[in-house]
């Protein structure tokens, strides 16, 4: 177990080169602390729960944070076997629950169901905490029972509001039954998972077509989930981007008229497809319908992408030029990537949340309260999203937050946020390959900022008078 944390401690920039190897290794840790309680104290000793939390909260791989989130769970589910803890392992246990609540907004599906599951562990651990008595004094124990109520309560808070918010409708199911089954164990395939993909070859060379050779074996199946999948995209992209091919002209302008065919479903977002003859219409529906220039719809069935009551506010296609994602914003702050020709869904997170509170983002800033003398009408949240293909990122905000928050789609996480330095909202986002966005804001102003300098905006356009 050692040796396993110093090859977990050791720095490195090597994402790709290094990520199998942490990922066996937290496996590893994993499967030691199963139903071992001497393991999981020695773990406590050295601070393996410890490496793991750090990893959880900081690695770009979501295998990685799914697998650390995967080896607390089993250290919690350990410690929930034992009959007697001690006063050590018990405070190490709360601390990993805290940092697992927090990593309840990771941009990972994945990452949130095993992140679920461990919670799922502790609650069972400190469900039968006695909270008899009425004096500290007189109960010695009386003191620790209440903070560990403290942070049990505040598990099931954040499960309760991930049941009520989370985009994904797995995640939203699993929340359901770690809230009604409470003492029963709850367990995924992940870690089955994980071991078929170090199972298979990692050299076997696939033609992708004009003489491009991918050598990438176990990253790219067919038939796996999409989360490992993802990585022969990437590398597909890359070889594309590298073989670039000239655009056809395109064809003379032209009119054309044609009905929604939905009644009562007002168009919100409209998007042409920069290479294919079609053109997607997001309506007030929460629903994604597809037609062609002369109005025909296409083959594709109707896509239901919002939530109930949410509105689109954002459309936006990913990989035009190969395998074609649509990103889809509504104004709950979630955005939602579904994939074109399976019309599945990809992923899906909460782009804007307090990192502080963990709240949802329309709790940042109360709607002022009309008065007697004043009638105040608030203007509905639009949610700002701006999608960089070139640099695979995600800008994210709105008009009720003041500041912007950007995502590394590759890596499923936030990488920051930048202060828009004024309360009057965001309410459009533009970016460049070079790092630069600029940001209409809700007092007039334009801010632009540079993602390499992300203190405060770089530059700013005043309105016009």
């Amino acid at each position: 177990m050692p040796r396993v944390l110093d090859i977990l401690n050791t720095p490195t920039t090597f994402l790709y080169e290094t990520s199998a190897l942490f990922l066996w290794c937290t496996l590893f840790l994993g499967q030691a602390w199963r139903l071992n309680g001497n393991a999981c104290e020695k773990a406590v000793l050295i601070r393996a729960p410890d490496t793991l939390q750090t990893l959880l909260a900081t690695h770009d791989s979501p295998e990685v944070r799914a697998a650390c989130a995967y080896a607390l769970g089993t250290y919690l589910s350990s410690s929930a076997s034992d009959n007697e803890l001690s006063e050590r392992r018990t405070e190490q246990s709360k601390e990993v629950a805290t940092v697992l609540v927090r990593s309840l907004n990771d941009g990972s599906p994945l990452v949130r169901q095993e992140v679920l599951v461990a919670l799922h562990h502790f609650l069972i651990l400190f469900a039968q905490t006695p909270t008899s008595g009425t004096n500290v004094a007189s109960n010695p124990n009386r003191a620790g029972n209440l903070l560990n109520k403290t942070v049990f309560y505040k598990v099931t808070e954040a499960i309760q509001t991930v049941a009520s918010s989370d985009p994904s409708h797995e995640m939203v199911q699993l929340t359901e039954a770690v809230l009604t089954r409470s003492l029963e164990t709850l367990n995924t395939t992940f870690f089955q998972w994980c071991c078929s993909r170090f199972r298979e070859s990692n050299t076997i060379v696939r033609d992708l077509g004009s003489g491009i050779a991918q050598q990438c074996g176990a990253l790219y199946s067919e038939d796996e989930h999409d989360c490992f999948a993802r990585s022969g995209r990437y590398w597909r992209n890359h070889c594309i981007r590298t073989n670039p091919s000239r655009l056809a002209d395109f064809q003379h302008m032209r009119e054309t008229m044609f009905n929604s065919r939905v009644s009562n479903a007002i168009p919100l977002v409209l998007r042409l497809h920069p290479y294919e003859d079609y053109l997607a219409v997001a309506n007030s529906n929460g629903n994604l319908n597809f037609y062609e220039f002369d109005g025909t719809p296409c083959s594709k069935a109707t896509l239901k992408v919002g939530a109930v009551g949410s509105i689109i506010d954002t459309l936006d296609f990913i990989n035009a030029h190969d395998r074609t994602l649509i990103c889809v914003g509504t104004d709950t702050g979630a955005i939602r990537i579904f994939d074109e020709s399976t019309q599945r869904l990809i992923s899906s997170w909460i782009a804007l949340y307090d990192h502080q509170t963990q709240l949802h983002p329309s709790h940042h800033r109360p709607a002022a309260k009309p008065t007697a003398n004043t009638s105040i009408s608030t203007a509905p949240v639009k949610f700002s999203v701006d999608w960089n293909q070139q640099l695979c990122r995600i800008h994210a905000s709105s008009s009720n937050i003041d500041y912007v928050a950007l995502w590394d789609v590759e890596r499923e996480r936030c990488l920051y946020t930048m202060d828009a330095g004024t309360s009057g909202g965001v309410h459009c986002l533009l970016s460049d390959s070079n790092g630069y966005c600029a940001a209409g804001m809700g007092d007039g102003t334009v801010r632009c900022f540079d993602t390499r300098s992300r203190e405060s905006a770089v530059h700013i356009i005043p309105s016009p008078t």
